[in-house]
């Protein structure tokens, strides 16, 4: 099977069926500030939760507390999601950890590689 070059949504969303909350809106960029800017500008404008924002690059990336991150085209996965979990601000952040704990295991799973982790500065 072959691979699109680039990211398309529509790629995306048929690869995944039918969905509930994640993943029922995607939108894609070839590039972006950051994927949190187009997230936070949505969920502003309210638009509903499980919007997942991916870009090819960010020229302004960055991670939790605002950390910048370097996220070059074709380098690695860049994406945000919008959720509004019904929880304690400070419990939200273990969120991100059981994300990211779960998207390794998937990737391995489905084709053998092991994701490179970057530490965002």
């Amino acid at each position: 099977m072959n691979s699109p070059d680039l990211l398309h949504a529509d790629d995306l969303l048929s690869g995944l069926g039918r969905t509930a909350v994640i993943g029922r809106d995607i939108r894609v960029f070839e590039e972006t500030t950051s994927t949190n800017d187009i997230v936070e500008k949505l969920a502003r404008d309210q638009v509903k939760e499980g919007v997942v924002v991916f870009a090819e690059s960010q020229t302004k990336g960055r991670g939790r507390l605002g950390r910048k991150w370097m996220s070059p085209a074709r380098k690695g996965l860049w994406f945000s999601l919008l959720l509004r979990p019904a929880m304690r601000p400070a419990a939200v952040t273990q969120l991100t950890i059981a994300a990211a704990t779960a998207l390794n295991r998937a990737i391995r799973a489905q084709t053998g590689l092991a994701p490179e982790n970057q530490v965002a500065q």
